[in-house]
């Protein structure tokens, strides 16, 4: 895949992309195991955080005009007080903790690789900033039997602990949101992963 590059954008840079990379949020949530029935407008206006948090990012991998995957990334005191909570309730310092928000590829980019090479270059450009020594990310926890489960799904928990991450089950946030074929909104519970 020779027609495959990183970027790193920050600031005013994420804005001539940010469409392409809220539909790349839209498409990939929606798939098992998170199920999120997103919108354009609400997925704009929650990128634009990234474009005024200090130290945020978004590193996207391109195929020569397409977004095909992204991964965004903030100090964790910046981020929403739900997402601080558990921290805060475990007396965590926050102020030397990067977040990486989501990770996203499409599916056919997927096992190629690329997503070891875009997440290296988001740690990369993480490490650069000198200040934080933790990062973290966090993943849905869902039933092993859920019926919306694939027969042929697979949990990423391999690839974090190959990157040296490991579960806090001390750190776990409630998130709402609005599953696909749901009518109402409802929380959901989210994991830490800690790599010091």
């Amino acid at each position: 895949m020779s027609n495959i590059s990183i970027s790193i954008l920050t600031g005013s840079q994420i804005s001539q992309h940010i469409e392409a990379i809220a539909q790349l949020r839209i498409d990939i949530f929606k798939e098992y195991p998170y199920l999120y029935d997103g919108n354009l407008e609400y997925e704009i206006r929650y990128l634009k955080k990234f474009m005024d948090t200090p130290d945020s990012m978004i590193v996207i991998l391109n195929n020569s005009a397409h977004i095909v995957g992204a991964i965004t990334g903030l100090p964790l005191k910046y981020e929403d007080d739900i997402i601080k909570e558990p921290w805060l309730k475990q007396h965590k310092p926050l102020d030397k903790v990067y977040y990486f928000s989501e990770i996203l590829i499409y599916p056919e980019y997927r096992g190629k690789g690329l997503g070891k090479q875009l997440f290296e270059a988001a740690e990369a450009t993480a490490r650069d900033f000198s200040v934080y020594d933790c990062f973290s990310l966090a993943t849905v926890i869902r039933a092993d039997n859920h019926p919306s489960k694939p027969a042929d799904y697979k949990a990423l928990d391999n690839f974090w602990i190959h990157h040296g991450y490991h579960k806090d089950e001390t750190l776990i946030c409630q998130i709402p949101w609005k599953e696909i074929d749901k009518a109402d909104i409802s929380s959901k519970p989210l994991l830490f992963w800690i790599k010091n």
